[in-house]
């Protein structure tokens, strides 16, 4: 699926391709509203949600890796590492 495709669907159908097909990278508060990010093929997906996660207000659409950098400081990957001690 391309950026283009995806812009192009109705937002149900957007929220189902990024449950089955996209990879979660997390999710990070701004303002009143709830971020969660995916990797969907070659492009990033921001969904922008009402607090506590209501309603989807927006989708954006990211395609440079470098506008997620400051979004990826505010994820909690700590569930991700696990540290082995010899």
């Amino acid at each position: 699926m391309t950026k283009r495709n995806f812009a192009n669907l109705e937002n149900g159908l957007k929220a189902d391709i990024l449950r089955e097909d996209g990879v979660y990278i997390g999710k990070a508060m701004h303002g009143e509203s709830i971020i969660t990010l995916y990797q969907l093929n070659t492009f990033y997906v921001a969904v922008h949600y009402t607090a506590y996660r209501k309603a989807i207000e927006k989708y954006v659409l990211i395609d440079d890796p470098a506008k997620i950098g400051s979004f990826i400081d505010q994820v909690n990957i700590s569930e991700f590492i696990t540290e082995t001690l010899q």
